[in-house]
Formats: C-alpha cells, structure tokens, sequence
C-alpha cells in the first residue's frame, strides 16, 4: 500500500516537472530551469527553517494546496526573471540559493515573531508554555502580566516592589525557556 503512494506521488512529480521543463522549453529557458528543478530542494534543505504553508493555514488540506500554489509562483518567477538574463550556470545557482535563503526567513519570521506573539497574547497557551518549560509561579505569574494583562516592565516591578532590570531579566529568561531551541 505504501509503495502505491510513493509511486503515485513519483508518477506526480515526473509529470509536473515534465509540463514545467516544457514550458520552460518554449520560453528559450530549459537549462536555467531544469538547473532551478535538479538544484532548488537541495539548497532549500541546507537550511534549518523552510517555509511550509501549515505556519499560517491550521487545515492541513489547504497547507498543502497552498504550498503548491506557492511552488508554482516561485517556479514562475524564476522562469520570468531569468528570461531577461543570459547568466552563467553559478548565477543561476546564486539566483536558486537566494530563493531558498528568502524562504528560510520567512519561515524564521512566521515561527519567531507571529507564531511566538500568538502564543503570548492566548492565556491558556501561555500558561501550558510555561508549564512546559517549568517556570516557577513568580515566573508564571510575570509574564501573564506582561503579555495577557499588558503590563509595562515598571508597573510589574511596582506591584512586586522590586527592581526594573530585576522583571526585564526575569521576563527574558522565561521567554528564553519557553521558546528555547
């Protein structure tokens, strides 16, 4: 049963880059593209982050149709752009790995700013972080006063009577430890 999958999914893969190569063919550009199909995923997975459509779409039907959508923009981009150029195979490979650095950070972005600031502002998400990342109550109780009762850092230390740098550094360690690695 497996192998059907993977097979059809090959089957999938040769016929869209078939259709993509010939396309290609007619616009005077099927080395540039086929260097973009051999070379694009190799370099896109040199990278720590790579941007999938399930960081901003939570059904996973739509993720994946999305993503193809995405694929098949940034094919097509490419394909236009290098249509006004005559480069060297290394141009093109910069050109790829451009790409590929474009997509890890915004995939960096999506994880460490939007998904992170989605978790800081729901209150039950917040706390099972924490949780998770055992912090103590003091702790706890600090950063639901930042994020979900927006509190500044000096009306914190006002109601803790403590130092300013003291609910900073406190704050930081916490968001350091829930959102580690």
């Amino acid at each position: 049963m497996l192998w059907k999958i993977k097979l059809k999914s090959l089957i999938t893969y040769l016929i869209y880059n078939s259709i993509l190569l010939t396309v290609s063919y007619f616009f005077d550009r099927f080395f540039q593209m086929l260097i973009f199909v051999l070379f694009f995923s190799f370099i896109q997975n040199c990278f720590k982050y790579r941007f999938h459509a399930d960081s901003i779409v939570d059904d996973p039907i739509k993720a994946v149709r999305l993503c193809k959508v995405i694929t098949i923009c940034v094919e097509i981009i490419y394909m236009i752009f290098c249509k006004n150029l005559d480069i060297s195979i290394y141009s093109n490979l910069f050109i790829i790995f451009l790409i590929a650095f474009i997509n890890c950070l915004i995939e960096f972005a999506l994880e460490n700013i939007i998904i992170k600031n989605d978790y800081l502002k729901d209150k039950d998400k917040l706390l099972e972080l924490c949780r998770k990342a055992n912090l103590s109550k003091n702790a706890t109780d600090r950063m639901v006063l930042k994020y979900i009762e927006n509190k500044t850092y000096q009306e914190i230390a006002n109601i803790e009577c403590v130092d300013v740098d003291t609910i900073k550094k406190s704050i930081n360690r916490s968001r350091k430890k829930i959102f580690k690695g």
